[in-house]
């Protein structure tokens, strides 16, 4: 029998194809696009030939531990299929690649001797080829001297935020990680259809990306550690227009619920109030669930159960592609423990009722508000109605506060009263009037001073003058408006309103505690008649 030879032949190599010395006397050759094997053969006569071919394997690995201290002894194990003969390792640390053919190098083992994240690289070859696999941030080794290494028992959970959400093209954007969990690489889709960016540096974990295109736009991020990934989606977060919609609005966030207060488990139907023509509606409901985001009813008005008792701040974003507005009610929703039956003083909402201790006068005017609501408000909410701020909270300040208006007009007063049941509101329209002092400085008195024992008035409705004798203990009764009472000495002049009782200060030999007074149009003078001297004009108004 003939002797046979094999020779394997690479397909980049087929040109250089070797054959050895045959003591055959005839030699076939069968040539594949692939690996060639060539067997030539003589026997009995009758010549024969086998042919095999071959593929590259598919490089495969895993480590018996990815995280530790250094330094880090770690062991590879190659799982690479497709019948590997040769090895090369890159443990990611600047160290040399090794590269052989034995068990060694199939299955290494390595120490870390630094505190670092590492890439591992194994490429497994034949003859037929190689490939390469590639594991990013595999390997983790924590420095022995760190207090808190933070090791990466569970995979981060994922969350970020924007500088700004809203702009015309081009808009640049920088995003900032606030992931939890101990991250090391983070991947970002900016949504735009440029390219996904995936890294281990500070520029990857908290990028800038210009979008220079009007739309509307989904963000997601994915942190990863040596435990695994968690991605966050944030839809419709980035809005660009274009600069055709600059004349668009953003919206006026608001909104209300249908139930404030109650006991646990409350559940709560929101629903959105917000004008400007908003599409999309973001809810955070304060008691730590997750924000809620979409374009839909569901999201517009939303219904919310609070588990656990607490009084909770709640957020609406109202968003249109003008941009968004978020509206924050602080306290606004107050859950009562499920076994707590008597919590307040009153299981009722309050009825809201209140008065003012002077509802007319001229700017600038002090009014003293005094509360006089039922079922025990505990918290008290006022709108002055001249466009100062609303004023809210709980102390007696709040209850029975004081204000001064400013500016001539006429004013709608509000107050809320609110327990923990719910809250009441009372309105009355137009109760405060403020005039303005350029009316007292637009007045004509009509009439003279007269000698100090006798009382003068003038009648607005003819020329006639009156002098009257004013004896003690007298009434005298007049159909007037107003009173100005004339100092006898330094013609000072005072008014006062017909709608208050009030003790006459100004003259001279007058005393508060003798009861001079006015009421109603009724002046009442108290003493002799020489120390009771009083002079009253009627108000005119020049032409």
């Amino acid at each position: 029998m003939s002797k046979i030879i094999p020779k394997k032949v690479n397909k980049r190599d087929r040109l250089d194809l070797i054959i050895s010395t045959l003591t055959a006397p005839l030699l076939f050759i069968i040539i594949f696009s692939s690996i060639v094997l060539i067997a030539v053969a003589q026997i009995d006569g009758v010549e024969e030939y086998t042919t095999d071919t071959e593929y590259a394997p598919d490089a495969e690995f895993s480590a018996d531990v990815i995280w530790g201290y250094a330094p880090l002894t770690v062991k590879f194990t190659d799982e690479s299929t497709g019948n590997p003969t040769e090895w090369k390792w890159n443990f990611g640390d600047g160290s040399p690649i090794i590269d052989g053919t034995t068990s060694d190098y199939q299955n290494p083992t390595y120490t870390y001797e630094k505190a670092g994240v590492y890439e591992v690289k194994e490429t497994a070859i034949n003859s037929a080829g190689r490939n390469t696999e590639i594991k990013s941030h595999y390997i983790t080794v924590v420095s022995p001297y760190d207090p808190d290494p933070q090791s990466p028992e569970y995979a981060p959970d994922a969350e970020f935020s924007a500088d700004v959400t809203s702009g015309y093209v081009p808009l640049t954007v920088k995003f900032t990680d606030e992931s939890t969990g101990n991250p090391t690489e983070w991947k970002w889709n900016f949504g735009d259809g440029s390219d996904i960016i995936d890294g281990t540096t500070s520029d990857y974990q908290n990028p800038t990306h210009t979008y220079k295109k009007a739309g509307i736009y989904e963000v997601k991020e994915t942190a990863i550690n040596s435990a695994g990934r968690n991605t966050e989606i944030k839809t419709g977060y980035i809005t660009v227009k274009s600069l055709e919609q600059i004349s668009e609005k953003e919206p006026d966030a608001e909104f209300s619920a249908d139930v404030t207060s109650g006991y646990a488990p409350l559940t709560v139907k929101f629903t959105d109030k917000s004008p400007g023509n908003p599409t999309e509606w973001k809810w955070n409901f304060g008691d730590g669930s997750p924000i809620i985001d979409g374009f839909t009813l569901t999201y517009q008005n939303p219904t919310h159960t609070y588990e656990k008792a607490g009084v909770y701040e709640v957020k609406e974003t109202a968003i249109n592609s003008a941009g968004r507005n978020t509206e924050i009610k602080t306290g606004y929703i107050t859950v009562k423990p499920s076994d707590d039956s008597d919590l307040q003083p009153s299981k009722h909402t309050p009825n809201a009722e209140f008065f003012a201790d002077i509802t007319s006068g001229y700017a600038p005017l002090a009014v003293k508000f005094t509360d006089e609501s039922t079922g025990h408000p505990t918290e008290w909410k006022w709108n002055f109605g001249d466009g100062s701020p609303i004023i809210d909270g709980t102390t007696s300040d709040y209850q029975n506060p004081t204000y001064t208006y400013e500016k001539a007009g006429v004013y709608e007063v509000k107050e809320t009263a609110i327990n923990s049941v719910g809250r009441n509101t009372e309105i009355k329209t137009e109760y405060i009037t403020v005039k303005s002092s350029k009316d007292i400085e637009n007045t004509d008195y009509s009439g003279s001073q007269i000698s100090d024992e006798k009382y003068f008035t003038r009648d607005s409705q003819d020329e006639s003058d009156t002098e009257t004798d004013v004896p003690p203990q007298t009434q005298i009764i007049e159909t007037i408006t107003q009173f100005y009472t004339t100092h006898v000495e330094d013609i000072s002049t005072t008014f006062i309103d017909d709608k208050d009782t009030n003790t006459i200060y100004n003259n001279p030999s007058s005393d508060p505690s003798n009861g001079d007074s006015i009421v109603n149009n009724i002046i009442t003078v108290i003493g002799s008649i020489i120390s009771a001297v009083i002079v009253a004009y009627i108000q005119t108004k020049r032409k």
